[in-house]
């Protein structure tokens, strides 16, 4: 194999080493950031939800007069 393909080889080499070292180091905060975000939208449905409510009973209030 020629020098410089060797070279490229063993840059490949670490370069791939230290993606597969990072990839495993943010796994828990790649699940930490799905969490957030299904609580996120979870609440983001509770005050969606709160809020028709309120506009229900407005128009309701309303209605009355």
């Amino acid at each position: 194999m020629h020098l410089a393909g060797m070279d490229a080889k063993d840059d490949y080499d670490r370069i791939a080493s230290k993606v597969d070292e990072l990839t495993e180091q943010y796994e828990p905060v790649k699940d930490a950031v799905e969490e957030t975000a299904e609580n996120v939208f979870t609440a983001l449905g509770m005050v969606a939800d709160e809020l028709q409510a309120g506009f229900q009973r407005v128009r309701k209030s309303l209605d009355e007069d």
